[in-house]
């Protein structure tokens, strides 16, 4: 990392990968920590979640103290024959910024100055305890080294931001065959000036209606932030770029505390994903006879040649089904004009919609689980797209989404969560329209397998 940061200079501890992440930890004279995780796309650093440390030397009853905190904090105890020493480890709330040196370098000063806050109230409190807290960069150079040579210490610091966004399984409260929380929304206030919270698992099959677009939209970004904080990937098919803000921290402030919401704004991780070039309509899963009905031609005998040809064959684009096409045996009305007829057609459709169908698409991708121990928001552009590109696409991705989560088995906790804002764009009243039937079949049978649905109408 070359970024200037306030409080330097910032001396590497640690420079890898990490659960499949890249990891940078660095230290400064003021005995801070800082962790960054990072998010790359092909090799280049999109994104970090970052998060400060400031290590404190403890000699006295550190226990006590730890539980009389209304925080998350951490401490180490490391004993030997000839001593016992124990560390006190004070961490801010994780924030996703963007890797480039003014927001990275601004968000750290934020979180440098909260951390001095909180220093200087917990040195305040320790002083009621039979304790002893010291900075670190304060402490004999036997005890900093005795601190820095732990071998845990990056494991630890790397992954400890997932106590603060628990994951779903963690956090579920159980009993036999049922789910009765895990994550929460915070939705309003009473009259009586109280935040109104509700389990996140009560959404996970939601239909947003009513008043205006605007306050339907509120409602899907409330969901979307409640699945993200709770370590839940989420999927968003966006026809008018609504959820851009995702990833850019709240500057409304006097409206979060207005709502008691004690989180620190942050914004979150975000990938965003366009069609065709990221995301295609892949040919071996989608609905043959939906796919020929949307271009008028399921009932034809070209369109018919065209159905039974991609089922009896794996085709990975337009130029393979054409291929498959010409080896399809004659018979019935399907004589070698119609044959013809139907190569045309599946030209056609190429020309018309260039790479449309040219491709599988990687789903673990776009419902991306972890980072840091917070969830992401994989974003799909169907902005400029005609009403058929965006009924097959979202048949195709709702149907990736089936297929990659039911072969991780069935599941009782949220996994993901698919959010559809403009549903009535690829949902609309059509008992007729078959990749609609296969749309609906599909999002209620993805529920066994953990993934949840948010659609406004």
């Amino acid at each position: 990392m070359e970024f200037r940061l306030a409080e330097g200079p910032w001396k590497e501890m640690f420079k890898g990968v990490f659960e499949d992440y890249g990891v940078e930890i660095y230290s400064n004279p003021e005995s801070i920590i800082l962790v960054s995780i990072l998010e790359k796309e092909a090799d280049v650093v999109k994104g970090a979640v970052v998060e400060l440390y400031k290590v404190f030397s403890a000699k006295g009853e550190l226990q006590g103290f730890i539980e009389s905190l209304p925080r998350e904090v951490l401490a180490i105890i490391k004993h030997d024959e000839k001593q016992t020493q124990s560390f006190f480890i004070l961490g801010n709330k994780p924030s996703y910024v963007k890797y480039e040196e003014d927001p990275f370098a601004n968000e750290v000063e934020d979180m440098l100055k909260k951390i001095g806050k909180s220093t200087k109230m917990l040195l305040d409190v320790s002083k009621a305890y039979d304790l002893v807290l010291q900075p670190l960069h304060e402490a004999p150079e036997d005890i900093k080294t005795a601190f820095f040579s732990q071998p845990l210490i990056v494991p630890l610091l790397s992954t400890s931001s997932h106590a603060k966004y628990i994951t779903a399984e963690e956090n579920a409260i159980q009993e036999p065959g049922k789910v009765i929380s895990f994550g929460e929304l915070i939705l309003g206030m009473t009259k009586d000036g109280l935040p109104v919270k509700e389990p996140l698992s009560l959404f996970s099959s939601a239909i947003v209606a009513g008043g205006d677009k605007k306050d339907r939209l509120h409602a899907l970004h409330l969901i979307i932030e409640g699945a993200l904080l709770s370590n839940l990937p989420a999927v968003v098919i966006d026809w008018e770029n609504h959820f851009e803000g995702l990833g850019k921290k709240s500057t409304l402030l006097d409206k979060l505390k207005e709502y008691k919401v004690e989180l620190d704004p942050m914004g979150f991780p975000v990938k965003e994903f366009y069609i065709p070039q990221q995301l295609r309509v892949d040919l071996n899963i989608v609905d043959k006879k939906g796919m020929l009905q949307s271009f008028g031609l399921e009932e034809t005998i070209a369109g018919r040649g065209i159905i039974n040809a991609m089922e009896e064959n794996r085709i990975a684009s337009l130029v393979d089904a054409a291929k498959a096409i010409r080896k399809f045996e004659l018979k019935g009305g399907f004589n070698e004009f119609e044959r013809n007829r139907a190569v045309r057609l599946i030209k056609l459709m190429g020309l018309r919609y260039p790479e449309l169908f040219d491709g599988e698409n990687n789903i673990e991708e776009v419902s991306k689980s972890r980072l840091g121990g917070m969830g992401r928001a994989g974003i799909v552009h169907m902005e400029g797209h005609d009403a058929r590109v965006s009924l097959l696409m979202t048949h195709s991705l709702v149907r990736d989404m089936l297929e990659y989560y039911k072969k991780q088995g069935p599941s009782k906790q949220l996994r993901s969560l698919l959010v559809v804002p403009d549903a009535v764009k690829v949902l609309p009243n059509m008992e007729d329209n078959r990749l609609v039937k296969e749309i609906v079949k599909d999002l209620t049978e993805m529920q066994q397998y953990g993934v949840g649905f948010a659609l406004e109408v």
